[in-house]
């Protein structure tokens, strides 16, 4: 099971504007994607042509490339020259826009809404995921995001759900936000468990003492309070 912890503001990357984006690869048709999957159903054959195709691996753009789906997986990619498309499978034309991996947001709030996701999706952004709700905990989270991810017109959504965080920690000193609390390393695993139990997908916690807010003083959990978050999402998943 990840753990994802809270980190320095000051680290930042470089962004441009989607516009610039855009301007820059064409219309990514990684939204085209979740837009036909969605009509054709899981189990029919896809194939886009005429793209210009990026694979994500740092190899070359493919200039006339296509792609094929079948059975909700990629079966093939390459020029299309050298491509098999298979009998009656759904060919769509791009048009020399580019074809490439659906981007991945790894770090969101507030994403439990159908229009984001779709929104999401439009822009070639295929995954999301959401790094805590506001709000107190609730199990119905995940109740939500399983009804989202059924709909293909929506990036899959991941979600945490909630921090695990001691009292007086963050996001509580900040952002006066909600957090599941532990008071001793047994409840750190009582609270993992049931975070995972309820189907969080990543179990979230923070080791901040202020200062990348510039305050200072805020809770933090002890070594051994840290030890037992993370052994025990280890011990729950495959990380």
């Amino acid at each position: 099971m990840p753990i994802e912890c809270s980190h320095d503001k000051r680290n930042r990357l470089h962004r441009i504007s989607r516009r610039e984006f855009l301007k820059q690869t064409s219309t990514a048709a990684a939204g085209l994607l979740i837009g036909t999957s969605s009509a054709q159903g899981a189990n029919a054959t896809l194939a886009l042509i005429n793209g210009k195709l990026i694979d994500g691996t740092g190899a070359d753009v493919v200039p006339n490339g296509a792609v094929v789906i079948q059975n909700g997986r990629i079966l093939a990619t390459g020029p299309q020259a050298q491509v098999k498309v298979p009998a009656g499978a759904k060919i769509i034309d791009v048009q020399g826009r580019t074809i490439l991996p659906g981007f991945i947001n790894a770090h969101v709030h507030t994403a439990y809404s159908a229009w984001k996701l779709k929104s999401w999706a439009k822009g070639g952004v295929t995954t999301v995921r959401d790094l805590c709700a506001y709000g107190p905990y609730t199990r119905a989270r995940f109740v939500t995001r399983d009804t989202l991810n059924a709909n293909l017109k929506c990036a899959r959504l991941f979600a945490v759900g909630s921090f695990i965080n001691v009292k007086g920690g963050y996001p509580i000193a900040y952002w006066r936000g909600h957090a599941v609390t532990i008071t001793s390393p047994e409840g750190a695993r009582r609270a993992v468990n049931r975070l995972i139990d309820d189907g969080a997908d990543v179990i979230k916690t923070a080791v901040d003492s202020g200062y990348a807010f510039g305050q200072s003083g805020w809770s933090l959990p002890s070594p051994e309070e840290a030890k037992a978050l993370v052994d025990t999402a280890h011990e729950r998943g495959e990380y």
